[in-house]
């Protein structure tokens, strides 16, 4: 079993997100060279924009790094409304998409 996201950096990441109450983290990478951090999370389903986005936030503020965020989810099941978000915001980081 994973550790508990909420346990991770003691909970400084998860503080305040019930979400990620029971997230567990699967892995944490570093990569020195690009200073950036891969964090792989397991979860029973998927979790908001919002909370995603304020849990990439704090990591970045924590390590000073740039994040990415894997989350592994027992099952589907976001809105279609929830996905809309997720790319509006995904198309306006990355101009690739558009």
């Amino acid at each position: 079993m994973g550790r508990k996201l909420k346990e991770f950096a003691e909970g400084k990441l998860s503080r305040g997100i019930a979400e990620f109450e029971d997230t567990e983290v699967e892995a944490v990478r570093y990569f020195r060279a690009d200073n950036r951090v891969e964090i792989a999370l397991h979860n029973a389903g998927p979790i908001s924009f919002n909370c995603y986005n304020e849990l990439r936030a704090r990591i970045h503020d924590w390590t000073h790094s740039a994040v990415s965020i894997e989350i592994n989810c027992d099952h589907d099941g976001i809105s279609n409304a929830e996905l809309k978000h997720y790319l509006m915001i995904s198309a306006s980081v990355h101009l690739s998409i558009r």
